[in-house]
């Protein structure tokens, strides 16, 4: 058996949840597996617990919340706060184990207007009170450049908190106009002013 090799992560994606490629890899050095809930038809950690403890244990374990089964047998994202803390315990029931790490899974895709870079992922962040810390995975060369620059800004703790404010009004904001109700009454108001005279219509109409 081979040193261990941090710097490998054994992702399992696509990749069998099989006893003999785990083994292989930890043969191999590589001691760090990478999945998610919703991986495997959200299925991925019930498989890696029946794998049994003794080899899960000489592992370090990644996983992402974030996608939730939908009744269609699709899927579904959300940040509701709610739903990713019973995504966790479930993920602990499931394994047999709590993993090591934990990431927020496409944070950008329930964000409305989708940022990129590094202000997804801390846009993501607020809306968990109980994160400590961010991490961010990336194929876009142009991405991992905007992370490695915010390394070296200094932001005081007075603006930090301004700007944790206004994502939580904006986010409240966004909730409200969701709300079926709210949609409908202004597609009702948008309709009557369609209707009105040139005359009555206002010049600006303001959202």
């Amino acid at each position: 058996m081979r040193a261990p090799d941090h710097r490998i992560v054994l992702g399992l994606h696509r990749s069998r949840h099989e006893c003999g490629l785990l083994t292989a890899a930890l043969d191999l050095g590589i001691t760090r597996i990478d999945t998610s809930f919703n991986y495997r038809d959200f299925t991925s950690h019930a498989a890696l617990s029946r794998l049994g403890s003794g080899l899960l244990d000489r592992c370090s374990l990644s996983t992402k919340i974030g996608f939730f089964p939908r009744h269609d047998g699709t899927a579904e994202h959300s940040l509701d706060a709610a739903r990713l803390r019973q995504a966790l315990e479930q993920t602990n029931r499931d394994l047999r184990r709590a993993p090591d790490l934990v990431f927020l899974h496409n944070p950008e895709r329930s964000l409305f207007p989708a940022p990129r870079g590094v202000q997804a992922a801390f846009r993501a962040a607020y809306h968990l009170p109980s994160v400590a810390t961010v991490a961010v995975g990336s194929h876009d060369a142009e991405h991992l450049r905007e992370l490695i620059d915010a390394l070296h800004l200094n932001a005081s703790e007075a603006t930090v908190r301004q700007y944790r404010k206004l994502l939580r009004d904006r986010s409240r904001r966004q909730r409200a106009w969701s709300s079926p109700t709210i949609r409908s009454a202004a597609i009702r108001a948008g309709a009557s002013l369609g209707s009105a005279s040139s005359a009555q219509r206002p010049t600006t109409f303001v959202q």
